[in-house]
């Protein structure tokens, strides 16, 4: 399941990896999204699905109520989450859309895949350069609120697919690969709760307040860093509620150490 905010690319990523145009694509104007309902297509045994993005213009909370029948359907299930960056910074709507996702599904914890969309080579420079920790610092701050993943992927600007409507342009080697890395989940329907889908205006705002004074705080920037490979580290976070014992005390121990080891 691909899940991604209005004119990220989710249906021509999908169109790409079914190689045909199985998915409705093209520019998405004055924010309403493409991609109105969820749609599910059958490629090589595997069933890919692709979702309305949750800042669609029009109809919040009917867009929410289509992910949440997805997340609801139970069995085995990969989450791929599609993100946008804008010169090497967070976009808030995106860290609101995988909270409420990941609020509404718990069971999924870590075990999810984060694309990074629309990568231009300079700003992919950017992210990899001073030993990619450009990179870590984007990674902590969108998974600041929720259970982070070690799956995480650039996928570069294509050109051919810029505001195209239904181009099917197959995905880099690399691309295949860590959707294969991906581990899925078996999803329990009963564990599933509603996805909010509240206008994410004011929360996005707030989340967009908060970044840009860690932004502005490289000692507490560090610090979200090092807590997030810790808990990368450990394991066991739980959305929506306390990260067991365990897990916490390794959880610190782990960011003293990686603290103590930063130049």
């Amino acid at each position: 399941m691909i899940i991604g905010n209005p004119g990220i690319g989710k249906s021509s990523f999908l169109n790409g990896i079914v190689q045909r145009v199985a998915f409705k694509a093209g520019f998405a104007e004055g924010g309403r999204g493409v991609t109105q309902v969820a749609q599910e297509e059958e490629h090589k045994g595997i069933i890919y699905v692709d979702t309305p993005g949750l800042t669609d213009a029009e109809d919040t909370f009917n867009k929410a109520k289509e992910i949440t029948s997805e997340l609801k359907q139970g069995g085995e299930c990969k989450f791929i989450f599609m993100v946008k960056q804008q010169q090497g910074r967070v976009v808030a709507q995106d860290q609101v859309m995988i909270e409420r996702v990941l609020t509404a599904a718990p069971q999924i914890g870590q075990n999810y895949g984060i694309i990074v969309n629309q990568v231009t080579p300079g700003e992919k420079k950017h992210l990899e350069a001073d030993s990619s920790k450009n990179f870590k610092d984007m990674v902590a701050l969108l998974c600041r609120n929720v259970p982070p993943t070690k799956h995480v992927i650039l996928n570069l600007f294509d050109q051919d697919l810029d505001s195209e409507t239904n181009v099917v342009k197959e995905p880099s080697a690399a691309i295949r690969t860590f959707l294969e890395s991906v581990p899925p989940v078996y999803m329990n329907p009963q564990q599933v709760k509603d996805v909010d889908g509240r206008s994410m205006q004011q929360m996005a705002e707030e989340i967009e307040m908060q970044n840009n004074m860690l932004a502005q705080d490289p000692e507490k920037m560090k610090q979200l860093r090092f807590f997030t490979n810790a808990l990368l580290i450990a394991g066991g976070a739980v959305v929506g509620g306390p990260v067991g014992a365990a897990a916490a005390m390794m959880a610190a121990k782990a960011a003293a150490a990686l603290l103590a080891n930063e130049d």
